[in-house]
């Protein structure tokens, strides 16, 4: 998935399934141009860990489909999440022109071994400069994890970006006007942040 909406993002939600034990899966591609954006995975039975990743001709969306190391993108792109550059928790990482900010690694927030896990997050404050990418690890356990998002846009919002996975970007409210048949009449498009759109 690209996060693709131009416009504000309020309720964005994606669920990953975790087959097997140390598996990963990418979430989303974030953009460059992304702004002020907030990203929040719950799996509360099983250890799971966030990581967003520089994009690089060695790490792309396809490139871990069937990864089974500890961190799913290369350590030297791991920017945010456990067992990366910024793995403790905080605030002011300077990432990708934007300050970030992490939860740290909440398998620690067990709640005394009651077998749930606390969220775990990352908090961009600014627009990112080049395109990264959001993958999450099954460190133990499996299962699904849920991953929700919102983000203020992406500026400029671009006609196409040289990544092939990358979708073409539009206004949601421009939906009836650049696919073939848009919302039914009585209907408004609604966007998640993906080039899904529901109309409702």
């Amino acid at each position: 998935m690209t996060l693709a909406a131009c416009g504000p993002v309020t309720d964005g939600k994606e669920v990953i399934v975790l087959p097997e034990e140390k598996d990963t899966s990418v979430v989303a591609e974030l953009l460059a141009g992304t702004t002020n954006l907030y990203i929040k995975m719950n799996s509360p039975t099983n250890d799971v860990d966030i990581h967003l990743c520089k994009t690089t001709n060695a790490y792309t969306l396809e490139d871990t489909k069937n990864d089974q190391s500890h961190v799913g993108c290369k350590q030297s792109q791991c920017a945010v999440g456990f067992s990366c550059t910024h793995a403790e928790a905080g605030s002011g990482y300077d990432v990708a022109g934007a300050s970030m900010a992490f939860s740290g690694d909440n398998v620690g927030t067990n709640h005394g071994n009651s077998g749930v896990f606390d969220p775990e997050w990352i908090n961009v404050t600014g627009t990112l400069e080049y395109n990264m990418v959001l993958d999450v690890h099954s460190y133990t356990g499996v299962g699904t994890a849920t991953v929700e998002f919102s983000y203020d846009g992406i500026t400029p919002c671009p006609d196409r970006h040289t990544n092939k996975a990358s979708p073409l970007c539009q206004n949601c409210a421009d939906y009836p006007l650049y696919v073939h048949q848009g919302c039914p009449s009585g209907t408004t498009p609604r966007c998640d942040g993906t080039h899904n759109v529901v109309c409702v």
